[in-house]
């Protein structure tokens, strides 16, 4: 297994917890990181949306124009997404974030 093997696996078990927490999913909610995350959980567009948004967030960066929502597919994506578009780097700071204390509500607006 390769360095950046070994991070793209630390980056899925971090981005599981992630999706996890902002998307309130019960600790019993297995994230498979390879399979599509529509499927395993019921990910909608709004709620992908928002994940990214937050995600985007804790990197301090904006969302890229040229975004493409396949990055979205699974956790595996997501996290080779994270590692070529922010370095390795910035993986390692998301990496060290506690996300345990953090609160990822959104108050909705009308």
């Amino acid at each position: 297994m390769t360095d950046a093997d070994a991070v793209r696996d630390a980056l899925e078990r971090k981005l599981a917890s992630f999706i996890a927490q902002v998307l309130k999913l019960g600790d019993d909610v297995k994230i498979d990181p390879e399979k599509n995350l529509i499927a395993q959980i019921g990910l909608d567009s709004i709620e992908a949306l928002d994940a990214l948004a937050t995600l985007h967030e804790l990197m301090g960066v904006s969302i890229p124009d040229q975004f493409n929502l396949k990055t979205l597919e699974s956790l595996r994506s997501l996290a080779v997404y994270i590692q070529r578009q922010f370095g390795p780097e910035a993986a390692q700071r998301f990496l060290e974030m506690d996300l345990s204390g953090m609160d990822f509500s959104r108050s909705e607006e009308m």
